[in-house]
């Protein structure tokens, strides 16, 4: 890499501008690595510091609740910590819970007392989980990635309360790189264990269409491991809170949540793309009818796969964590005892001396956190 001309030497404090360029640059509190620039790839973490200090935040507000006066600006800091450091939309459910339960979302500001004290216990639990396993954000520009055709998945669901398959779902997906069959579909019945783990109501069709990509990728992880994913979805108010990865609906939300942590643990981008039901692929196999598809060359899927419901947002982020994303590098593991450092810092504050003063262990935290950038 060529030294990029200096700027503002001579200028404010002696030598404190006056920094050669680097591969690894913290600023704003988020590291840039960009050693990997000539391969396509730039990553972004969080310093362990601002982690931390958001971790003993939440352990605060477990105990005593969060105050009004600190909530924006508190959600502020999780939003940028969210999107500088990971990659999708993961998190966002948890933090639209905490925002509406205290009157610190939207325009109107206004709380909504649906929000219970333990839905919003389970979200700050949560975030308090995924905080020192937040994995770092990754931007692709070139490479093998964007050689890749992306793959076009369309989904949509039926529900009608008197029919004898009251919910159903259908799914049809292309796939330019799959040898054995471009085309694979999906017609079946949604079964009654997860209707009846959601709120009651007269209509689930937006529950059902934000189920049905979930199910999709769920159903066939390896095909969409590492891939770039158009979503074609025709309601809007699933594509919507699929595209923000946020729901007022609770049951809308968790099914979010589950769908983004998916999409982390496989790698996938994804973009959400409004199709009119009469152009949805996947209409007609929601309803039972796989002949258009058939004709197409359509294969059906061997196995379906169905979310659990019933665990909370930090167990469903750790069962599907542990299940499909790579095994913690050495890279990871010491991020990790960066930010427990950092953590115990807050806690147990180290008094100024000259061999272990605050800045050198600031020191060794950012050197703990370049070795682990360079070992990946």
């Amino acid at each position: 890499m060529e030294e990029a001309p200096r700027v503002g030497k001579g200028k404010g404090k002696a030598g404190l501008k006056d920094v050669p360029p680097r591969e690894i640059n913290p600023f704003l509190g988020v590291v840039t690595d960009l050693s990997q620039f000539r391969q396509g790839i730039v990553f972004m973490q969080s310093k362990p510091e601002r982690i931390a200090k958001l971790i003993d935040s939440i352990e605060r507000y477990l105990e005593h609740g969060i105050p009004s006066a600190e909530a924006r600006h508190f959600f502020g800091k999780l939003e940028f910590v969210r999107s500088s450091a990971t990659a999708g939309r993961i998190g966002r459910a948890a933090i639209g819970i905490l925002r509406r339960a205290t009157g610190a979302g939207g325009q109107s500001g206004a709380l909504d007392e649906s929000v219970t004290a333990a839905v919003v216990r389970e979200a700050l639990i949560f975030l308090y989980f995924l905080l020192p396993r937040i994995p770092r954000r990754r931007f692709h520009f070139c490479g093998d990635r964007h050689s890749r055709p992306p793959i076009a998945l369309y989904t949509d669901a039926m529900y009608e309360a008197k029919a004898a398959q009251p919910a159903r779902i259908g799914v049809a997906l292309y796939d330019p790189l799959d040898t054995e069959s471009r085309w694979r579909d999906l017609s079946i019945e949604v079964p009654a264990r997860i209707i009846a783990g959601w709120a009651k109501r007269e209509q689930y069709i937006t529950q059902l269409e934000t189920l049905a990509p979930l199910v999709a990728i769920l159903s066939r992880p390896g095909q969409f491991r590492g891939r770039d994913v158009i979503c074609f979805v025709d309601n809007t108010g699933a594509l919507f809170g699929l595209g923000k990865g946020d729901c007022k609906d609770a049951d809308c939300a968790r099914l979010i949540h589950i769908f983004h942590t998916l999409c982390l643990a496989l790698d996938i981008s994804v973009w959400f793309e409004y199709v009119a039901s009469g152009a949805n692929l996947a209409d007609l196999p929601s309803r039972g009818d796989r002949e258009l598809l058939i004709e197409m060359g359509s294969t059906p899927f061997s196995h379906v796969e169905w979310p659990d419901l019933a665990a909370d947002l930090s167990r469903s982020f750790q069962s599907i964590w542990e299940r499909f994303a790579p095994r913690p590098s050495t890279g990871d593991k010491r991020r990790r005892a960066a930010i427990d450092r950092a953590i115990g810092d807050l806690r147990d504050p180290v008094p100024k001396a000259p061999c272990c003063s605050n800045s050198r262990r600031r020191a060794r935290i950012r050197e703990g956190l370049r070795d682990d950038i360079g070992s990946r």
